[in-house]
């Protein structure tokens, strides 16, 4: 097999050798629409050198337009080309990342009871979203003694709304120094974060569900929360019947 493809490659080097300048022309007059339908060719052709060029380098005060707009031209070729390779690998990312987040949401289904949820989503989902930190923080509350976990931190009373204001549901901040109250010991390792707010309801109090990254450029301003709130989401209405399966 290996022999075979040997001589493949050897018989395309010598037809390529036998091409002649004067067979490419006669393609090309048999194929006048070639470059058109293989225009990125046009970056790797060498400029012809035109009467117009001629002219314009005897007189220096006259501009080769024809010159200029075919040298944009080829500039303009190689940056859609860049462009076009940026696209494909941001799309391979959201896909990756995507997988991940789903990922992560299924394994909410293997929790047998609330600590076992509490200890997947802050022990297994860091390792499932490849980042360094998620914390769930809960309101301080009389009312839900239920909630005690050593996966899970208890903040001061009326910590979330003071945190987020009356009409914020989620922040992300790059490059900033994180609440010590949110992720503990590992604020010192998170240098940028996603806070998802989690609304009360008759079983829980207000909560928060943080992502945490020593990455300071990981989360920032302007970047979609669709995903991160689908988590939450998730993670909301799990807890939510576990907590009913515990009090019934």
């Amino acid at each position: 097999m290996t022999k075979h493809n040997s001589n493949d490659k050897n018989h395309s080097k010598n037809s390529a050798a036998n091409v002649t300048a004067a067979m490419v022309k006669d393609y090309l007059k048999i194929h006048p629409d070639f470059i058109q339908k293989n225009s990125e060719l046009l970056s790797l052709l060498t400029q012809p050198f035109t009467e117009n060029q001629a002219f314009a380098e005897k007189n220096n005060n006259v501009v080769d337009l024809q010159s200029m707009i075919l040298r944009k031209l080829q500039k303009q070729m190689i940056t859609l080309r860049s462009d076009q390779g940026s696209i494909i690998d941001a799309s391979r990312n959201n896909l990756s990342t995507q997988a991940r987040i789903h990922e992560a949401v299924l394994t909410l289904l293997e929790a047998e009871n609330l600590e076992h949820l509490f200890h997947i989503v802050k022990q297994d989902w860091a390792d499932n979203l490849q980042i360094d930190c998620v914390s769930i923080c809960f309101d301080r509350s009389e009312n839900f003694s239920y909630l005690k976990s050593e996966n899970i931190r208890i903040l001061t009373e009326n910590t979330v709304s003071d945190y987020f204001g009356e009409a914020c549901f989620n922040i992300l901040r790059g490059d900033v120094k994180v609440s010590l109250d949110i992720f503990g010991s590992a604020s010192s390792l998170v240098h940028s974060e996603a806070l998802i707010r989690i609304a009360a309801t008759e079983f829980s109090p207000e909560a928060i569900l943080a992502f945490g990254s020593r990455d300071p450029d990981y989360f920032h301003a302007g970047q979609g929360t669709e995903l991160l709130c689908f988590m939450a989401n998730s993670f909301k209405a799990t807890m939510l019947q576990h907590i009913r399966n515990k009090r019934l």
